[in-house]
């Protein structure tokens, strides 16, 4: 289907694309299913850079998208696919932003049979899965959980959700400045797509700059 074929073309001709170790889709277009854009960290980039690396590529994507008439809306997990349904997104192209760490990250958010059958369905764009076997993809690290958290959070990257958007990118930053003992309240009414971004990054760079004391 054309919006298929759009996200793979843009992929190919994406300049940053050695910022990640593999780039790969699960499953074809249908306006009722979604499609999984699987992403794995390049081992020679820290976490942090991965995570920006990740929401630079799903930008890029939504905009090659909206420019083709396709509007998109990306999501980390089946329960944020079930809210958008709430809110009114029948037609939009749901697209499940599978985004992993290292091997332990892959292993212990989903089934043991996961790694086998994306070995045998998905259709690389860019690397190898082979990156998995990368001595340092070997181990997990203390701050895996925190990035997930708000990986899980950075939601609807490039929709017409706006509001909803903004409501769990201030939820994510209160919540983890609250875990990390700096608590942070936010007013995000007037954020537009760029500023969440930009405040998303600046949460993950917290993460990072914490786990390094």
């Amino acid at each position: 289907m054309e919006a298929y074929e759009t996200i793979e073309n843009a992929i190919k001709d994406y300049n940053k694309n050695d910022m990640l170790g593999y780039i790969g889709l699960i499953g074809n277009y249908n306006s009722k299913h979604d499609i999984d854009l699987l992403s794995i960290r390049n081992p020679e980039l820290s976490r942090e850079e991965h995570i920006y690396a990740n929401v630079d590529l799903v930008d890029y994507l939504t905009k090659k998208l909206r420019k083709s008439g396709v509007q998109a809306c990306v999501f980390p997990t089946e329960a944020v696919q079930i809210e958008m349904k709430r809110n009114a997104l029948p037609d939009a192209l749901k697209i499940h932003n599978l985004t992993f760490f290292d091997k332990p990250n892959v292993i212990g958010l989903n089934p043991d049979d996961f790694l086998k059958n994306i070995k045998q369905k998905n259709h690389t764009l860019y690397g190898s899965l082979d990156v998995l076997e990368h001595k340092d993809m070997q181990e997990a690290n203390n701050l895996n959980n925190l990035y997930s958290r708000a990986l899980r959070l950075n939601t609807f990257q490039g929709s017409v959700l706006e509001d909803f958007r903004r409501e769990k990118i201030t939820f994510t930053i209160e919540q983890i400045t609250k875990y990390l003992g700096i608590p942070e309240t936010v007013d995000s009414r007037d954020w537009d797509e760029e500023k969440c971004i930009n405040e998303f990054k600046n949460i993950v760079h917290l993460i990072a700059e914490c786990g390094e004391v």
